[in-house]
């Protein structure tokens, strides 16, 4: 089982928590945003919470806003 991270130095990414905003303000549900950050994704490759912590963190935000609206 791979470990997942929601810090770095202690504090949590803007990534992370941003993600999050954009999808609950585009109905998303508590399930469902969980849903989305921790299921595979190909197009990334990987789980969008790991590209959270990457170079991919603008692309999970903008697939975010594209899906909730």
């Amino acid at each position: 089982m791979s470990q997942v991270r929601f810090n770095d130095k202690d504090a949590v990414s803007k990534y992370v928590s941003g993600c999050i905003t954009v999808l609950s303000d585009g109905g998303y549900s508590d399930a469902e945003i969980f849903a989305y950050l921790f299921s595979e994704d190909d197009s990334l490759p990987g789980r969008p919470i790991d590209a959270l912590h990457g170079h991919l963190a603008r692309e999970v935000i903008r697939r975010a806003q594209a899906a909730a609206f």
